[in-house]
């Protein structure tokens, strides 16, 4: 009740300002628009941002709209976006998807963006399968968030007790990062771009397990790690579809580009600062997990895999699976 008044007090608020009303399209439809709709787009450095990075880079255009995309360095900022409505479509972490529709936030999903990340790595210690953990020490990172809980799951589904028969220590990202490189910790479980960043500078580290892969091997060859999903406000979503789907067939053919062309790829996501150089970028894509599968598409997948999240802490999803109009075909 309390967020419904404030939200409605800033709508007259701004609706009265001379300053707001002049900076308003005037819309009775999209086909008389005198004015382009304005769509903000948002997404994250790293893996989660890749994707769009021609879309980003050759801003396309869209008859009668236009396009604004936004980078963020944080997804709380992101999220903060996403709570005050200020962003139309935006990537963000899937589980933090869920939970926030789960809560009441009108964002339901448009397609999945980003698989697993995460890789397991060694220092020296020869890892040929989960049995040969067994007495070890693995550095991890996210205590209790999805790294964690995916890790945790892995082990458990190869017959290891966590912190029993594997030790299980956790850090901060760039220092797991900084202590493989610097081979003062021997196995880690980390995630792009930081593995790449691994393997640059320490020659002597390479990757001993895909999580992703893994996932599959344990849950079957369609399972994924869904780690991203692309949203849209629901009322920006009802009021135009045509646009959602022509920007969604873009951001397939850029998810497609990028893929296949990660040398030019490379130079884009160092050009608009995603937190890569272009040779990282290059290297990093192929581990990336860039996808771009449809919300309707991926729904039984995704749902077997936020019932991994929901056993592991009902929290981290609000407490239950997302309702079907979670899943939105514009």
């Amino acid at each position: 009740m309390i967020r419904r008044t404030v939200v409605t007090a800033l709508f007259v608020i701004l609706t009265l300002s001379p300053l707001y009303a002049e900076g308003r399209p005037e819309t009775s439809g999209v086909t008389n628009l005198t004015r382009p709709v304005p769509v903000r787009v948002a997404v994250l450095k790293g893996p989660t941002g890749m994707g769009m990075i021609k879309l980003i880079d050759e801003q396309p255009a869209f008859s009668g709209y236009e396009v604004t995309y936004i980078v963020s360095g944080s997804p709380d900022v992101l999220v903060s976006r996403v709570l005050s409505g200020s962003v139309d479509i935006a990537a963000l972490p899937s589980n933090v998807a869920v939970k926030l529709y789960n809560s009441g936030i009108d964002y339901p999903m448009l397609a999945v963006h980003t698989l697993g990340v995460l890789y397991l790595l060694t220092n020296g210690p020869e890892i040929h399968s989960w049995q040969d953990l067994r007495g070890h020490e693995v550095g991890c990172i996210g205590r209790g968030a999805n790294p964690d809980v995916i890790f945790r799951t892995l082990l458990s589904r190869n017959s290891l007790v966590p912190d029993e028969d594997v030790t299980l220590r956790f850090f901060g990202h760039a220092e797991l990062a900084g202590l493989l490189i610097a081979g003062r910790q021997n196995l880690g479980v980390h995630a792009e771009p930081f593995v790449t960043r691994i393997l640059e500078g320490n020659p002597n580290a390479h990757i001993a397990m895909d999580l992703q892969e893994e996932w599959r091997r344990s849950f079957g060859p369609d399972a994924i790690i869904a780690l991203g999903s692309l949203v849209v406000r629901g009322e920006f979503l009802a009021e135009n579809r045509d646009f959602v789907r022509k920007f969604l067939g873009t951001y397939r053919d850029s998810v497609d580009w990028v893929n296949s062309s990660p040398h030019e790829a490379g130079a884009l996501i160092e050009k608009h600062d995603l937190g890569f150089s272009r040779e990282a970028a290059e290297n990093a894509i192929p581990r990336a997990g860039i996808v771009y599968i449809p919300s309707i598409q991926a729904r039984i997948r995704f749902e077997n895999y936020l019932s991994v999240l929901l056993a592991a802490d009902p929290e981290s999803l609000g407490g239950r699976l997302p309702p079907a109009d979670f899943y939105a075909a514009p």
